[in-house]
């Protein structure tokens, strides 16, 4: 690694720390210069901001990195314009080496900040431990060439990200119009499902309760050990809320026949409806296979006249009215009642599955372009760890 040293973030460039303005001059965004106090605002890449501030005392220019030095410590984007910077918030303009490559260099080797970071309340950093970070600091060409290859794989996933939620759009007004007031219509034979017609006389308005049965879940005591460690799969709504899946077949615990039969866990078929109903509300998946929830669900196994990817569709629009019909002191909850009395429109079981297969259709066209994103951050994670550390090296050209 011959040329290359590892040198103190300060010495390579100029450190702005942000500073909090007077609450009276904070305002929400208009027209203003926007202000980020910390990285609630950050994305994946560029922040957004939802208050101004004329009076900011700190502010960042467009291309520098910002850096959250509170809890948590670490996080870091790109400005994309000025900005005013409260004490959440550090601004790094990199002056003294190449800015594309400090930014990448910094990305790779801020997580050695948490091991500095310090405090009763949350854990935060200041300036001598922002300025003591090392990052690597190749020739200027090696920079440039490091920077380059680095700028066109997170371009390519940026355009990915917009692809996908494009997709995103288009799937949501598909959804929208085919669950709620529209039918697919038949052009010359060939089925074109960006155009609609008025609801079919065959569509029917009821309730939830008038399509399926509805069972809740329980938890076996836990101090009872015959009761758990068995064959029966038996999810809780974390396992729920944290995944993006159609269907769940595994489950983090199981339960055991006399766990099932001393609970109020009950067996829910595969293509049954699971749906979170406290805390957490709204959260859907169909079983892929025979389960048991615990008390956080509200269940519907669908009568045979209901299409089972129809139904995980149409509980996807139901979070506002289940939040709606909530109550509770301690944590809102629907009741079964409640969630049964939710109205709907219902198809013939024909146009059910042809719903079903256009949205499935926009759902495997986002997965597909989410499964090539987080494999170009794989590679990207791969080649930054590389190239940062020396370990593989750039050729001049």
């Amino acid at each position: 690694m011959s040329e290359w040293d590892w040198r103190r973030l300060d010495a390579l460039a100029t450190l702005k720390m942000g500073q909090s303005p007077s609450g009276q001059f904070v305002e929400e965004l208009e027209d203003g210069i926007p202000f980020l106090q910390g990285n609630a605002e950050f994305g994946e890449h560029f922040p957004t901001a939802t208050f101004q501030c004329g009076d900011a005392p700190r502010r960042c220019q467009k291309g520098d990195s910002l850096i959250s030095v509170r809890a948590p410590v670490g996080a870091i984007n790109r400005s994309d314009r000025e900005y005013g910077i409260g004490r959440g918030l550090a601004a790094i303009t990199f002056a003294r080496i190449y800015s594309s490559y400090g930014h990448h260099a910094l990305l790779e080797h801020a997580r050695g900040l948490h091991r500095v970071s310090q405090g009763t309340t949350f854990l935060a950093i200041g300036r001598p431990d922002l300025a003591a970070l090392k990052i690597p600091h190749p020739p200027v060409g090696e920079q440039r060439r490091i920077a380059e290859i680095l700028d066109t794989i997170d371009e390519t996933i940026q355009a990915t990200e917009r692809v996908i939620v494009k997709h995103q759009q288009i799937r949501s007004g598909l959804a929208a119009d085919l669950l709620t007031q529209a039918v697919e219509r038949f052009d010359g034979g060939n089925r074109n499902p960006m155009t609609y017609e008025a609801h079919s006389p065959e569509w029917r308005k009821c309730q939830l309760g008038d399509i399926g049965t509805i069972v809740g879940g329980g938890t076996p005591a836990r101090d009872n050990a015959r009761c758990w460690d068995g064959l029966i799969p038996w999810l809780t709504p974390g396992e729920l809320t944290s995944s993006n899946e159609k269907f769940v077949f595994e489950t983090d615990e199981k339960i055991s026949f006399r766990g099932l039969a001393e609970s109020g866990a009950r067996w829910v078929p595969a293509g049954s409806l699971l749906m979170t109903s406290r805390a957490s509300i709204g959260f859907c998946a169909l079983a892929g296979t025979p389960m048991t929830t615990n008390q956080g669900f509200k269940n519907l196994i669908p009568r045979t006249d209901v299409d089972s990817s129809y139904l995980f569709h149409l509980g996807q629009t139901l979070q506002r009215e289940m939040i709606r019909r909530a109550s509770g002191t301690t944590f809102l909850e629907i009741s079964s009642r409640e969630f049964g009395r939710i109205e709907i429109r219902m198809p013939p079981l024909g146009e059910q599955r042809r719903i079903a297969r256009i949205l499935d259709s926009a759902d495997d066209a986002i997965r597909a372009h989410e499964v090539e994103r987080d494999k170009l951050r794989a590679l990207r994670s791969g080649l930054a760890a590389d190239l940062l550390s020396g370990r593989v090296r750039t050729v001049a050209a």
